[in-house]
């Protein structure tokens, strides 16, 4: 996946990771591992998702669905009138159940009854060249150009339902080999590691692969009384990032990237790091925010915490490096 860091043009020192470019956003390259992992029986042939109307990775799931043929089915709170994040899902093709009194403990409830329901009226039937799929749900053989069987390779077509944000140890492993890679691109493109990393805090997924990569990029412990450092981490296999600057100053020792999430959602709890700051949005997750930038930005999401951290780098140091992280 392409990583495009630009600088924000009403801001110095601002810079913005453009994952909105991406085809379903950050997210999208959690599904295509996914995809992955149904590459062998049992084979996925749905995935589910229980959604609140304002959230992004619908948006991502339903797009990866419908570039790779696979039914997205999303279940979301029923309203009077249709966010409009209902109505980009259904225009890529899933199949959107909304639920009446939808508090998201209600729509979870109900994807997975969903998913114990049979599984017949919700299995494709068609016939490929080479290969049968039957309403059955399972998978047939290869046929070879008389028509016969070469081998029988049964296996079951089954649904799969996602947890709430993708939120996973597999997962966020996957979103911190992608942090590595930005904080590295970051350091080639402009010179210097960013001070600070922000991003939205959602389920918790994103800001845990930062955490997670930061931690483990970080190859010395800073020795400055007071400052605020991650202890040494085993690197193993992994080589080491260039020492990160203490922020007090003292020579040849590292300070971690300083990491702001600007919670949005539910609440984020694994807080137990000293260089990550969570900062609570004051508003509901359903407000959206009327910030105006120019990048897609999502206002229920990303575009508040860019929003805050515009509000707190305003009298920005020159030499000071922010990057911000622009899911969909």
């Amino acid at each position: 996946m392409s990583i495009v860091i630009e600088r924000y043009e009403n801001q110095t020192g601002i810079y913005v990771l453009r994952d909105d470019l991406l085809p379903g956003g950050t997210k999208s390259i959690l599904l295509d591992s996914i995809l992955k992992r149904g590459e062998t029986p049992p084979f996925v042939n749905e995935f589910i998702y229980a959604s609140p109307c304002y959230g992004g990775f619908q948006i991502a799931l339903s797009i990866f669905c419908k570039n790779n043929n696979i039914k997205a089915t999303i279940f979301c709170a029923e309203r009077k009138i249709r966010h409009p994040n209902t109505e980009i899902c259904i225009q890529n093709g899933a199949n959107v159940i909304e639920v009446p009194y939808g508090y998201l403990s209600v729509v979870e409830k109900r994807a997975r009854e969903y998913l114990r329901e049979p599984r017949f009226p919700h299995t494709p039937s068609l016939q490929t060249k080479g290969i049968i799929l039957g309403a059955g749900g399972v998978i047939g053989a290869p046929i070879n150009a008389e028509g016969g069987v070469l081998a029988q390779c049964l296996a079951p077509l089954v649904p799969l339902k996602i947890e709430f944000g993708a939120n996973s140890p597999e997962n966020i492993n996957i979103i911190a080999s992608r942090a590595k890679r930005v904080i590295e691109t970051f350091s080639e493109i402009y010179g210097n590691l960013p001070d600070e990393i922000w991003c939205a805090v959602g389920s918790g997924t994103l800001i845990s692969g930062i955490i997670q990569a930061v931690a483990e990029m970080q190859g010395a412990q800073c020795l400055t009384p007071n400052c605020q450092a991650l202890p040494t981490w085993e690197m193993g296999h992994m080589g080491h990032m260039g020492d990160v600057p203490c922020s007090k100053g003292s020579e040849g020792t590292a300070c971690p990237l300083k990491i702001y999430g600007v919670q949005v959602g539910k609440e984020f709890k694994d807080t137990n790091y000293p260089n990550v700051t969570i900062l609570v949005y004051p508003k509901p997750f359903e407000y959206a925010s009327k910030l105006k930038v120019n990048f897609p930005s999502m206002p229920n999401y990303d575009l508040k915490a860019f929003e805050m951290c515009i509000k707190y780098n305003t009298n920005i140091d020159e030499n000071k490096k922010v990057l911000f992280w622009n899911v969909l």
